[in-house]
């Protein structure tokens, strides 16, 4: 469904893509290891790489998902 907001052409979906949540996932952690860094006792470097491996699966099993679900549509 696309909803026009504005005569751009500004729609819902591309508010939807740019609000997914495979980025904001992205974006958060990258903040978190921004502020850990800054942080009065940061995370062990074990902790961060746990962290971003567990990111990065996540990501990486979405993208499979997304891949998946749009050659199911075609």
């Amino acid at each position: 469904m696309d909803i026009h907001l504005t005569e751009r052409g500004f729609t819902m979906n591309k508010l939807k893509a740019f609000l997914s949540r495979k980025l904001l996932v992205a974006v958060f952690t990258a903040i978190l290891l921004a502020v850990n860094s800054q942080l009065a006792n940061p995370l062990d470097p074990d902790s961060v790489r746990n962290i971003v491996t567990v990111v990065v699966a996540y990501l990486l099993g979405q993208s499979v998902v997304d891949v998946v679900t749009a050659a199911k549509g075609k």
